[in-house]
């Protein structure tokens, strides 16, 4: 139990990590679009720095011409789908000056007037801070986790189902088996063995006649046949030696080959 639960942590922090990776590239993709627009084609974004939580700083290789406008238009293309109620502040600093050259914010209490719209700042060298104002979790990343819990909830739903059976569920006995026809499974002590359907459908014409052998077509008819199905009779044998090994745990039970007529199970 406590493999599987730091499994599923492992897998939990690895989610996480890769949500990580995705948010960073979102100003990664602003800074790129940003250079596009002033003309540079050739220059390189440098890494995304986080300064704290919800904030980034964008850095770039070169120094290009800042256009508020398009910088107001891009930040706001990108992050249109990234924040639930798209609440945001921007700065923009001088590299040699270190001093914010140009800012504003964008919130729902705010009419979105944008302050120095037309103007444009000379070429040098900037930096573009970012800061998401939404206290509630970023939706692809609320989205993300909320489907990796539906998923695990549905992993521990499954697992409890098939592993822990009703014991008012009905069963059969079959040597040190016990077999449960309609879930598809064998209980060997605490073991349980998962059937395919078709092996269900045969364990469960073998149990009701033990000690019988039964006829070649008869089994074929039963598994396949009656469901519009039409196999080779290999088909039978390949089920049976797979039936075989599955009912290995208990040496009194056998399934037994009738040369020619058919297999029968001797308990």
């Amino acid at each position: 139990m406590k493999s599987k639960a730091l499994f599923l942590l492992i897998i939990l922090g690895f989610f996480l990590a890769c949500t990580k990776k995705n948010e960073s590239q979102i100003f990664r993709n602003i800074g790129h679009t940003l250079l596009l627009q002033s003309g540079d084609s050739t220059s390189r974004v440098l890494p995304i720095k986080s300064l704290g939580e919800n904030t980034y700083m964008i850095e770039f290789e070169s120094d290009f011409q800042l256009n508020p406008d398009t910088l107001i238009n891009i930040v706001q293309s990108h992050l249109a789908y990234h924040s639930a109620k798209n609440e945001y502040r921007v700065n923009v600093y001088s590299c040699q000056e270190k001093a914010i050259v140009y800012g504003y914010e964008v919130t729902k209490s705010n009419d979105f007037s944008i302050p120095c719209l037309g103007r444009v700042y000379p070429k040098a060298c900037y930096k573009i801070e970012i800061q998401l104002l939404e206290t509630a979790m970023p939706k692809n990343i609320a989205i993300g986790i909320s489907t990796f819990g539906l998923l695990l909830i549905g992993f521990f739903l499954y697992r409890k189902k098939t592993t822990k059976p009703d014991e008012n569920q009905d069963y059969t006995t079959i040597g040190a088996f016990k077999f449960y026809p309609k879930s598809k499974f064998l209980i060997f002590e605490k073991e349980q063995i998962i059937l395919s359907e078709k092996e269900t459908k045969l364990l469960l014409l073998f149990s009701e006649k033990p000690n019988e052998i039964i006829d070649r077509d008869a089994l074929l008819k039963e598994v396949w046949e009656n469901e519009g199905v039409f196999v080779i009779s290999r088909n039978l044998d390949v089920l049976v030696s797979k039936l075989r090994k599955k009912l290995q745990n208990d040496p009194n039970i056998k399934i037994n080959n009738s040369h020619g007529k058919g297999y029968g199970l001797e308990m």
